[in-house]
């Protein structure tokens, strides 16, 4: 026993502690005696206590924990397989059972063995496709966003031989065919829009036009495009060129930034023209393929 000062030590009598009973937690009146016999003491109450179902005590950190091998939400480690894992809401990835994903993985999604069932794991963010390297393109959507031809049965992206062209309509390459006014639409990242897609209201769209001409063009010729929503023309855009010759091409490039009210078709007219008047009109028309989408001068996408 101590005696006042906290240092002297001296002899007295002291009664035996009541034995620390586990199936009966009030009989141990102590921290000591408590986590001994494996039950909870909590200090602020005094009180000595069974652990919760499915947790056992940890005589090193003196706190319940939970039941070794018991798969559940508290004890991820302990599920073996997927469908444990998946049952108690965690990620199966690389053979084992987490909570979060590491950096720079991302929760997405995988299909079991069973060839159906879906599964939370962690999924890796894909590379960025670049044209220039087709193997950079693992996806079929994202080989075809840039312009390339993507063959599910090897599941490898690859540019379209020569002569040929990709069309992101058939996701195909089709033959070259040079048309006196060619007209693409790109998107933000300059990518082409098929003509099957849908434009989106309020995004800014990259117009493009290719003029390979079958005669000279002279001099200050005027290249007009007009872009109409619906019947009603929403704007024109002209630009005064230099002279082309036969087999020659001149490019027009501007951007549009598509109404956010607008919903229907957007339509987008060509024309190229003299520039001083003529009998046949205010002006001279060189390639009147505007209105024509055969030839090329006229392209309609819907808008939603």
């Amino acid at each position: 026993m101590v005696a006042v000062d906290d240092v002297t030590e001296y002899q007295t009598c002291i009664l035996p502690a009541a034995p620390c009973n586990k199936n009966d937690p009030a009989s141990c009146t102590t921290a000591n005696n408590c986590n001994q016999v494996g039950l909870l003491w909590t200090e602020a109450t005094r009180v000595c206590s069974a652990c919760a179902v499915g947790t056992d005590f940890d005589p090193n950190s003196k706190s319940c924990k939970p039941a070794a091998g018991v798969c559940d939400a508290r004890s991820l480690s302990s599920c073996t397989d997927q469908p444990s894992c998946s049952a108690v809401a965690g990620l199966w990835y690389k053979n084992a059972c987490i909570s979060a994903c590491p950096a720079p993985a991302g929760i997405g999604l995988a299909v079991a063995e069973d060839g159906v069932t879906e599964y939370q794991t962690c999924i890796l963010p894909a590379a960025e496709c670049n044209k220039n390297d087709p193997a950079s393109c693992k996806t079929g959507d994202a080989c075809n966003k840039v312009g390339l031809l993507w063959t599910e049965a090897t599941r490898v992206c690859a540019v379209c031989a020569a002569g040929t062209e990709f069309d992101p309509d058939s996701k195909s390459c089709v033959a070259v065919t040079k048309k006196k006014i060619k007209i693409e639409v790109l998107d933000l990242n300059k990518n082409l829009v098929a003509k099957a897609a849908k434009l989106k209201a309020k995004d800014k769209y990259t117009v493009k036009v290719t003029i390979a001409p079958e005669k000279v063009l002279p001099a200050d010729h005027l290249v007009l495009v007009k872009i109409s929503y619906g019947s009603v023309v929403k704007t024109t855009f002209v630009d005064k060129k230099a002279g082309v010759d036969v087999n020659g091409e001149e490019k027009v490039e501007f951007t549009h930034d598509v109404a956010p009210e607008f919903k229907g078709n957007m339509t987008v007219d060509v024309f190229v023209w003299n520039n001083w008047p003529s009998l046949s009109g205010i002006w001279e028309a060189l390639l009147p393929e505007g209105g024509n989408e055969q030839e090329g001068g006229s392209v309609t996408y819907a808008v939603e």
